[in-house]
């Protein structure tokens, strides 16, 4: 439905008819006005580029990811909402999910982290940092909409300002609000804020949450696009700042199947005894961290074994389910 053309635009064609056209519309905006960015920051840097994909936190083992979660939830929704008749109730569940997508963090470190990459800065585990208030020590996480603002501020910058206008023009804070304290009412084809008195159209909430579908569907898809175009492990280099060691080099680490999974060093078995001290970050499945312990020169690893055996197990109903479990465990 959704492609490139020959001169590299995204562009709609053969949309089905029960999809929506404003959602249909949207997807082409934001992978047109996002796609860019990755493009720009990847040519910039790979092994910034690569961290910013992977959603590099710090040492952390499996488990930490958040936006993993973040895209269970999403999956739940949508399966929530083919078994809802009437469109409150679908409206209803759409507002929840509106909200939840713009609170997610990773979306909007991984878009001022390819501004930064572009900008020639280095990647950052700390986008944005919590607000003091005031003399008393405390401080506050950044709210969305102060997110958005940096985001602007940085985009501007570098004059790419436009690529960012999709996002901001799906974030209304007064509708976030009311979302997250409950505080709407839905009445003659109305969305009602009580406290400023403002009302919404039906219809035009169901374009904004269309739009705020589509940009989180672009976010997943352009991730996983980039990181599949490592199909192979290949050198890069590290930025000068990264590494006393001038004979260094770092490798892609990749999964058949799912492209860059990490950047490990380049060392030999050889060298590595000679005392060179073997480094990665990257994001591997328990399985894969034995391997990697059993041979720190591993840099290619075979297809998601635990995806493989979800898919096996989700043919049987969740009783058997619980007892084929353990057994397939054995495997990973």
């Amino acid at each position: 439905m959704i492609k490139r053309d020959a001169n590299g635009k995204w562009t709609a064609s053969n949309v089905p008819k029960d999809v929506n056209p404003v959602y249909a519309r949207a997807l082409v905006d934001f992978f047109n006005s996002l796609d860019p960015l990755f493009t720009k920051a990847q040519e910039k840097s790979d092994f910034e580029f690569i961290f910013a994909l992977l959603n590099v936190q710090g040492m952390q083992d499996a488990g930490w990811d958040a936006f993993e979660t973040t895209k269970d939830i999403f999956e739940t929704f949508n399966k929530l909402k083919s078994k809802i008749k009437y469109n409150d109730e679908q409206l209803h569940l759409f507002l929840v999910l509106y909200g939840l997508i713009l609170e997610a963090s990773y979306p909007y470190d991984l878009l001022y982290n390819l501004l930064r990459i572009i900008s020639g800065e280095r990647y950052s585990v700390i986008c944005f940092p919590d607000i003091k208030m005031g003399s008393s020590g405390k401080t506050r996480p950044m709210f969305a909409s102060e997110k958005i603002n940096k985001i602007k501020e940085l985009a501007k910058k570098l004059g790419l300002e436009l690529n960012i206008q999709p996002l901001v023009n799906i974030f209304d804070k007064e509708l976030r609000n009311a979302i997250f304290h409950s505080d709407y009412c839905l009445y003659d084809n109305e969305l009602r804020l009580p406290k400023s008195s403002t009302i919404y159209k039906v219809d035009n909430v169901m374009a904004i949450l269309n739009k705020t579908v589509a940009y989180y569907e672009v976010i997943v898809r352009l991730v996983k696009m980039y990181k599949a175009s490592y199909e192979r492990p290949e050198l890069i280099d590290p930025p000068p700042s990264f590494n006393a060691d001038p004979e260094e080099k770092m490798v892609v680490m990749v999964r058949k199947g799912t492209g860059a999974i990490g950047i490990k060093s380049n060392w030999t078995q050889e060298e590595i005894a000679q005392g060179k001290i073997s480094f990665s970050i990257s994001r591997l499945l328990p399985y894969e961290q034995r391997m990697l312990q059993k041979d720190p020169t591993l840099v290619e690893f075979p297809e998601n074994k635990v995806e493989k055996w979800n898919k096996f197990l989700h043919m049987f109903p969740v009783p058997i389910r619980k007892h084929l479990l353990p057994i397939t465990e054995r495997f990973l």
